[in-house]
């Protein structure tokens, strides 16, 4: 079994395992119907990622632009991950950013916000349309030269430790917080509070957070989700954004 077969599949018996904790405790962290909905949601993504055939060409166009990057692509090795991991992960903090500040953005982000509740399960409510645009704003590194493979798995690297920062019940040594994405401070930015969702926005590393002053430590108390919206029903998360969205827009006129 290969490490990305692993990678892809660990997730659902690790939901099932948290979510049986949730129900012996009775703690409210998790409800069946939402987790159907979310794990319903992330099968559908997952789906969508079979498009990983059309993103390796567009991102292998883009490393064969020698009239555009003026550098040759750089051969993938243990040392060449390193900075390509750290572009990545720079990259999808620029792309999560745009998300929070942008409604016409924010129509297909709110998506994974709007899960009132905060636990691995939330981790699998993505936008199908975000997902289907998310890997042109990666393109500039395949420019600088970087191997398209090697962005990919970086990528993967990235959504796979963003699950587990959706957890509740296992929490990393405050330390950790100072550089890394945690449950604890990536639960921050799934607050209702519209300023704590426009912080923390780092997958991997909090560093860019701290850098461009958009990282919060503490709140006084987490409440998930978005006021006053909660919905079970797989496709209408996926269109109520949209459809709010055009509303505003047309009542605005």
């Amino acid at each position: 079994m290969s490490l990305f077969t692993i990678m892809a599949y660990l997730p659902y018996p690790l939901i099932l395992v948290e979510m049986v904790f949730s129900l012996y405790w009775r703690d409210g962290v998790y409800a069946l119907a939402d987790t159907a909905s979310n794990t319903l949601n992330g099968v559908i993504t997952k789906l969508l990622s079979t498009r990983v055939f059309s993103i390796y060409a567009v991102y292998y166009t883009a490393w064969h632009l020698g009239s555009f990057a003026l550098l040759s692509p750089i051969p993938m090795t243990l040392l060449s991950f390193i900075p390509c991991f750290l572009l990545v992960d720079f990259f999808y903090y620029l792309f999560h950013r745009l998300h929070h500040s942008y409604e016409v953005l924010w129509m297909f982000h709110s998506v994974h916000h709007s899960d009132d509740k905060f636990n691995l399960s939330t981790a699998f409510r993505l936008s199908w349309f975000e997902q289907l645009y998310l890997v042109f704003f990666f393109i500039p590194i395949a420019l600088i030269g970087f191997s398209p493979i090697e962005i990919l798995i970086c990528y993967g690297c990235l959504s796979f430790y963003q699950f587990f920062c959706h957890g509740t019940y296992v929490q990393f040594p405050r330390i950790f917080d100072y550089i890394l994405v945690t449950p604890h401070n990536h639960s921050i930015h799934h607050d209702q509070a519209i300023q704590h969702q426009k912080n923390n926005l780092g997958g991997v590393f909090s560093i860019w957070d701290r850098a461009f002053g958009t990282y919060t430590a503490e709140i006084p108390r987490l409440t998930p989700g978005i006021t006053g919206y909660h919905q079970i029903n797989t496709l209408k998360i996926q269109t109520d954004p949209i459809v709010s969205f055009f509303k505003r827009s047309f009542a605005s006129k």
